[in-house]
Protein backbone atom coordinates (compact mmCIF):
# COMPACT_ATOMS: atom_id res chain seq x y z
CA UNK A 1 0.00 0.00 0.00
CA UNK A 2 1.48 3.26 -1.27
CA UNK A 3 1.29 6.14 1.46
CA UNK A 4 1.14 9.75 0.79
CA UNK A 5 4.03 12.18 1.20
CA UNK A 6 3.20 14.51 4.41
CA UNK A 7 2.67 17.97 2.81
CA UNK A 8 5.58 21.08 3.33
CA UNK A 9 5.08 23.42 5.78
CA UNK A 10 5.78 26.16 2.59
CA UNK A 11 3.05 24.30 0.77
CA UNK A 12 1.16 24.55 3.79
CA UNK A 13 1.53 28.01 4.29
CA UNK A 14 0.57 28.80 0.55
CA UNK A 15 -2.41 27.17 0.65
CA UNK A 16 -3.18 29.05 4.38
CA UNK A 17 -2.87 32.17 2.99
CA UNK A 18 -5.27 31.43 -0.10
CA UNK A 19 -7.55 29.62 1.90
CA UNK A 20 -7.60 32.76 4.60
CA UNK A 21 -8.34 35.33 1.36
CA UNK A 22 -11.65 32.64 0.49
CA UNK A 23 -12.37 32.41 4.26
CA UNK A 24 -12.20 36.46 4.20
CA UNK A 25 -14.49 37.04 1.38
CA UNK A 26 -16.80 33.96 2.85
CA UNK A 27 -16.79 35.58 6.93
CA UNK A 28 -17.80 39.20 5.29
CA UNK A 29 -21.20 37.72 3.51
CA UNK A 30 -19.29 38.08 -0.24
CA UNK A 31 -18.86 34.45 -0.77
CA UNK A 32 -21.35 31.55 0.23
CA UNK A 33 -19.66 28.41 1.34
CA UNK A 34 -20.49 26.64 -1.91
CA UNK A 35 -18.26 29.08 -3.83
CA UNK A 36 -15.31 28.95 -0.99
CA UNK A 37 -15.17 25.30 -1.58
CA UNK A 38 -15.40 25.76 -5.58
CA UNK A 39 -12.31 28.36 -5.08
CA UNK A 40 -10.43 25.05 -2.83
CA UNK A 41 -10.86 22.59 -5.05
CA UNK A 42 -9.31 24.48 -8.04
CA UNK A 43 -5.92 24.96 -6.13
CA UNK A 44 -5.59 21.88 -3.34
CA UNK A 45 -6.75 18.36 -3.00
CA UNK A 46 -9.52 17.00 -0.34
CA UNK A 47 -6.47 16.11 2.68
CA UNK A 48 -4.74 19.34 2.08
CA UNK A 49 -7.92 21.58 2.13
CA UNK A 50 -9.11 19.57 5.34
CA UNK A 51 -5.50 19.77 6.66
CA UNK A 52 -6.07 24.17 6.13
CA UNK A 53 -8.94 24.35 7.42
CA UNK A 54 -8.23 22.23 10.64
CA UNK A 55 -5.34 24.87 10.99
CA UNK A 56 -7.69 27.51 10.69
CA UNK A 57 -10.43 26.12 13.08
CA UNK A 58 -7.25 25.34 15.43
CA UNK A 59 -6.14 29.11 15.77
CA UNK A 60 -9.65 30.19 15.76
CA UNK A 61 -9.99 31.83 12.65
CA UNK A 62 -13.52 30.17 11.87
CA UNK A 63 -16.03 27.52 13.27
CA UNK A 64 -15.62 23.69 12.91
CA UNK A 65 -19.31 23.97 12.06
CA UNK A 66 -18.46 26.03 9.23
CA UNK A 67 -15.11 24.26 8.17
CA UNK A 68 -17.60 21.01 8.18
CA UNK A 69 -19.78 22.63 5.52
CA UNK A 70 -16.72 23.84 3.26
CA UNK A 71 -15.38 20.24 3.37
CA UNK A 72 -18.96 19.22 2.66
CA UNK A 73 -18.97 21.44 -0.58
CA UNK A 74 -16.00 20.76 -1.73
CA UNK A 75 -16.38 16.99 -2.07
CA UNK A 76 -19.67 17.60 -3.54
CA UNK A 77 -17.42 20.05 -6.33
CA UNK A 78 -14.92 16.98 -6.76
CA UNK A 79 -17.69 14.02 -6.85
CA UNK A 80 -19.21 16.16 -9.81
CA UNK A 81 -16.03 16.61 -11.61
CA UNK A 82 -14.96 12.81 -11.12
CA UNK A 83 -18.60 12.23 -12.45
CA UNK A 84 -17.87 14.34 -15.72
CA UNK A 85 -14.67 12.82 -16.47
CA UNK A 86 -15.10 9.05 -15.60
CA UNK A 87 -18.62 9.40 -17.94
CA UNK A 88 -16.31 10.28 -20.63
CA UNK A 89 -13.50 7.90 -19.89
CA UNK A 90 -16.62 4.81 -20.10
CA UNK A 91 -18.13 6.75 -23.02
CA UNK A 92 -14.51 6.83 -24.94
CA UNK A 93 -13.42 3.19 -23.82
CA UNK A 94 -16.44 1.22 -25.10
CA UNK A 95 -16.48 3.49 -28.23
CA UNK A 96 -12.54 1.72 -28.37
CA UNK A 97 -13.59 -1.47 -28.15
CA UNK A 98 -16.07 -1.67 -30.31
CA UNK A 99 -13.94 0.21 -33.20
CA UNK A 100 -11.11 -2.46 -32.77
CA UNK A 101 -13.04 -5.38 -32.62
CA UNK A 102 -15.26 -3.97 -35.59
CA UNK A 103 -12.51 -2.95 -38.07
CA UNK A 104 -9.64 -5.33 -37.44
CA UNK A 105 -11.16 -8.59 -38.54
CA UNK A 106 -11.50 -9.68 -42.45
CA UNK A 107 -14.89 -8.93 -41.99
CA UNK A 108 -15.91 -5.51 -40.45
CA UNK A 109 -19.15 -4.95 -39.09
CA UNK A 110 -20.45 -5.82 -35.74
CA UNK A 111 -22.28 -9.07 -36.96
CA UNK A 112 -21.65 -11.97 -35.45
CA UNK A 113 -19.15 -13.04 -37.96
CA UNK A 114 -17.71 -9.06 -37.60
CA UNK A 115 -16.72 -9.98 -33.91
CA UNK A 116 -15.26 -12.99 -33.81
CA UNK A 117 -13.08 -12.18 -36.99
CA UNK A 118 -12.41 -8.72 -35.05
CA UNK A 119 -11.24 -10.56 -32.19
CA UNK A 120 -9.73 -13.39 -33.38
CA UNK A 121 -7.46 -10.67 -35.42
CA UNK A 122 -6.51 -9.04 -32.01
CA UNK A 123 -6.31 -12.23 -30.05
CA UNK A 124 -3.57 -13.00 -33.02
CA UNK A 125 -1.75 -9.66 -32.77
CA UNK A 126 -0.72 -11.45 -29.06
CA UNK A 127 -0.51 -15.54 -30.42
CA UNK A 128 -4.36 -16.31 -29.46
CA UNK A 129 -7.33 -16.55 -30.28
CA UNK A 130 -10.72 -15.25 -29.70
CA UNK A 131 -10.48 -15.12 -25.95
CA UNK A 132 -7.33 -13.38 -26.05
CA UNK A 133 -8.61 -11.16 -28.46
CA UNK A 134 -10.58 -9.87 -25.53
CA UNK A 135 -8.95 -9.70 -23.31
CA UNK A 136 -6.43 -7.24 -25.97
CA UNK A 137 -9.90 -5.48 -26.25
CA UNK A 138 -10.38 -4.67 -22.73
CA UNK A 139 -6.91 -3.69 -22.23
CA UNK A 140 -7.19 -1.28 -24.61
CA UNK A 141 -10.58 0.25 -23.35
CA UNK A 142 -8.93 0.26 -20.05
CA UNK A 143 -6.19 2.54 -21.48
CA UNK A 144 -8.27 4.92 -23.68
CA UNK A 145 -11.05 5.13 -20.87
CA UNK A 146 -8.01 5.80 -18.23
CA UNK A 147 -6.60 8.56 -20.41
CA UNK A 148 -9.60 10.40 -21.03
CA UNK A 149 -10.74 10.21 -17.60
CA UNK A 150 -7.43 11.54 -16.44
CA UNK A 151 -7.79 14.35 -19.37
CA UNK A 152 -11.39 15.06 -18.89
CA UNK A 153 -10.69 15.80 -15.05
CA UNK A 154 -7.93 17.96 -16.31
CA UNK A 155 -9.84 20.12 -18.65
CA UNK A 156 -12.95 20.38 -16.09
CA UNK A 157 -10.00 22.02 -13.66
CA UNK A 158 -8.91 23.88 -15.74
CA UNK A 159 -12.08 25.56 -17.13
CA UNK A 160 -12.85 25.93 -13.47
CA UNK A 161 -9.98 27.73 -12.89
CA UNK A 162 -10.59 30.05 -16.24
CA UNK A 163 -13.84 30.42 -14.93
CA UNK A 164 -12.76 31.68 -11.57
CA UNK A 165 -10.40 33.90 -12.80
CA UNK A 166 -12.61 35.64 -14.52
CA UNK A 167 -15.44 36.07 -11.86
CA UNK A 168 -12.57 37.39 -9.82
CA UNK A 169 -11.47 40.32 -12.69
CA UNK A 170 -14.71 40.97 -12.72
CA UNK A 171 -15.78 41.15 -9.00
CA UNK A 172 -12.12 43.19 -9.05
Amino acid sequence: MRTKAPLSSKYILELKRFTESALSAYLKGKLPPKEVAQKLATHMEVEAASEVLDQLVHDGRIAREEANSIIQEFRSARSVENSIAATTGVAAGGTAVLTMVSTSGTIAGLSATGITSGLAALGALVGGGMAAGLLVSAGGAVVVGASIFWGTKQVVRRTKKLLEAKRSAQIG
